[in-house]
């Protein structure tokens, strides 16, 4: 089966930026969709895919291109750590690696983030990988719809991300593609522009693999071009028109993790016990009475309760304050957007902090944002709230640039301070 390919990229028409990164070599081909302040997310994206390829290249297996990522993961972890300037960088991968076989090509598909794999089989688009985002998890577990999602302020947070932590799983499928088939890699700057319909219409329009994945760019940054907008096309060569194709067959491999929405920071407590001493060898105590003995035992019974209730007391106030301490969340301030440090309404004791307050007006928003933001948006990190309000500001540009402005009620009251 003969295999061709293409790529494209786009800056877009609000970023001043590309943060996305591509590569394609005929069995290795990765989309990455990088994250952070100033030049963090170019160095992720880029950090991400060199890794990964590198990693990669001889893979054949599932659990080779599982430490592909997990190694990938490590070195955008450990230069976020080793330079303050891109500490909470991160970025998403999706990515497909072919495996030559004697009878047909076999495809390992994984991703992490909301950048997405699809294929185009028998003029039918599927999309293969889940988006790990917040919406995504929400629309799994059918608490909202997919047409909620589009308009929800919280569609750019992300639930797994490579580089952000010390480890990362990705998500991993398995198909066969037959002639005529045609998988997709692109970056959310496609798929927040183009439905799936118009996307399968253009891989079905005959082009070649390079001339599609322009096209698909090209439509991207002319429906609006918020963002920057990536595609890698596989096409797996002409039908076979002598022979029906055959059925498609996606298969997820390995054990899918369990996905928590709102994961807690992890504490890590470390107890560190006294020296001990070595017994006094100088006299020997009296034997205790039967009577003392039974009360010392209570004593030391209630003691050690009291001790380990103390200890568990300790432990949940480190866990919360630490959690709380390391939670963001966007809300608004007198009308303008703003990250607070906390939980939105406050958790305990602890009432939300503000951090800083943005240029952007509530009001300079479409009125669909108005609620959740005033109720407060929940982000893993400062850099991930920063991250988000900028897709806030262009999105803004854009509602103002229709005049179509709405004014809010006003309200001095801070978001979220329960």
């Amino acid at each position: 089966m003969e295999i061709t390919w293409g790529q494209a990229s786009d800056v877009g028409r609000v970023r001043k930026s590309n943060q996305d990164y591509l590569f394609a070599d005929g069995r290795v081909f990765v989309v990455a969709d990088g994250m952070g302040g100033a030049n963090g997310g170019e160095v992720a994206s880029r950090l991400a895919v060199e890794g990964f390829v590198t990693r990669a290249t001889s893979a054949q297996d599932t659990q080779a291109l599982k430490g592909a990522v997990t190694g990938a993961n490590e070195d955008v972890f450990r230069e976020g750590q080793a330079h303050a300037e891109l500490a909470g960088m991160g970025t998403t991968l999706v990515a497909a690696v072919v495996i030559e076989e004697a009878e047909a090509p076999r495809v390992l598909v994984l991703n992490v983030g909301d950048s997405r794999g699809y294929v185009l089989h028998d003029t039918e688009l599927t999309q293969i990988t889940e988006d790990h985002s917040w919406v995504g998890e929400l629309i799994r577990a059918g608490k909202l719809s997919p047409q909620e999602a589009e308009v929800s302020a919280s569609r750019h947070v992300l639930t797994r991300v490579v580089g952000v932590a010390g480890d990362v799983e990705p998500d991993l499928w398995e198909l066969r593609p037959s002639p005529g088939d045609k998988i997709l890699l692109c970056s959310d700057g496609i798929t927040n522009e183009l439905a799936d319909p118009e996307i399968g219409a253009v891989l079905m329009s005959g082009a070649d693999a390079k001339a599609t994945a322009g096209e698909l760019v090209r439509r991207a940054v002319e429906a609006g071009g918020l963002d920057n907008a990536s595609a890698v096309v596989i096409d797996f060569g002409p039908a076979d028109a002598a022979a029906p194709p055959a059925p498609l067959s996606i298969a997820r491999t390995g054990v899918p993790v369990p996905r928590t929405m709102v994961p807690p920071a992890p504490v890590t407590m470390t107890v560190q016990s006294a020296p001990l001493r070595g017994p006094d060898l100088h006299q020997i105590p009296q034997p205790l009475a039967r009577s003392s003995f039974t009360k010392a035992g209570t004593v030391l019974r209630v003691a050690g309760f009291l001790a380990a209730l103390a200890l568990v007391i300790a432990i949940g106030v480190y866990g919360i304050t630490n959690y709380v301490r390391g939670s963001y969340f966007v809300g608004v301030s007198n009308n303008q957007v703003a990250i607070y440090q906390g939980r939105p309404g406050g958790l305990l004791w602890f009432s939300p902090h503000l951090v800083t307050v943005k240029s952007l007006r509530l009001t300079d928003l479409p009125s669909a944002y108005w609620s959740e933001l005033r109720t407060g948006v929940p982000e893993p990190s400062f850099a991930a709230a920063s991250s988000f309000i900028s897709n806030l500001e262009s999105q803004a540009k854009q509602f103002n640039q229709t005049g179509t402005g709405t004014t809010a009620p006003t309200t001095t009251t801070t978001s979220g301070a329960g």
